[in-house]
């Protein structure tokens, strides 16, 4: 069985902060209102937030987290 990479959790918790870090250098995040420190301090939850998930995650069993 496959598993379609797209409907995993990881892989899209991977690509946020990719996104984020785009979307901060070319100044996306300016039309919804976040300043350099708004974000600078989103970033450090979002980080902190896929550190605990990393440490968390068994990507061997699709029952438990």
């Amino acid at each position: 069985m496959k598993q379609n990479r797209l409907k995993s959790i990881a892989v899209w918790a991977t690509l946020l902060p990719i996104l984020l870090f785009i979307g901060s250098q070319y100044g996306l995040f300016q039309f919804i209102g976040l300043t350099k420190e708004s974000f600078s301090e989103l970033w450090g939850l979002v980080m902190a937030a896929l550190a605990a998930f990393g440490i968390l995650n068994n990507p061997t069993d699709k029952s438990t987290f």
